[in-house]
């Protein structure tokens, strides 16, 4: 009868974690120990020890200094979305950040913006100060959107879009 060793125990722990507490699918456990193997320096016997692991119930991550690895199926998903992200913030000529475009599910366009002393950081049309929740408020008080674009002189597809973003806000509870 052959004993575990310690590193077995803990790798035991930390696939039993991954599989039943975070209910990752034992083939995504896999497929992130086939594709870490080659990465680990040679006669490394524990992958699953090798790294902080972070998952999203799917897939298991581990993060470099350089990006962020989906080891599940070795693709870079998360760079990818942080880099979306952070292409969304505009940052000033000291690197610090001032206008935040917001990622709204359909809205790939920038019109709606937060920008840092404007409307006190409220949701307004890019380039405009207008506040989407006035576009809004006049367009649930049965305003045409012609007709709010003709008083505030901004193309009717930015208003759409700012009622879009409006609509599609999670409320505060």
């Amino acid at each position: 009868m052959a004993l575990l060793s310690f590193y077995n125990l803990a790798e035991a722990h930390v696939l039993a974690a991954t599989r039943y507490r975070h209910n990752v699918p034992f083939p995504a456990v896999r497929g992130a120990i086939d594709n870490l193997k080659p990465k680990l320096p040679a006669g490394t016997l524990h992958p699953l020890l090798s790294h902080d692991f972070f998952t999203d119930g799917k897939n298991l991550f581990i993060k470099t200094l350089e990006e962020t690895v989906d080891v599940s199926r070795e693709q870079l998903s998360l760079k990818t979305i942080m880099d979306m992200f952070l292409e969304r913030v505009i940052r000033d000529k000291d690197d610090n950040p001032f206008k935040v475009f917001p990622i709204v599910p359909g809205m790939a366009q920038k019109v709606v913006s937060m920008t840092f002393r404007v409307s006190s950081s409220r949701p307004v049309i890019d380039g405009t100060g207008v506040q989407v929740a006035i576009v809004l408020g006049r367009f649930k008080a049965g305003e045409e959107i012609e007709s709010i674009a003709d008083d505030f002189d901004i193309p009717v597809e930015k208003i759409r879009a700012a009622i879009d973003y409006a609509e599609w806000t999670p409320k505060a509870a």
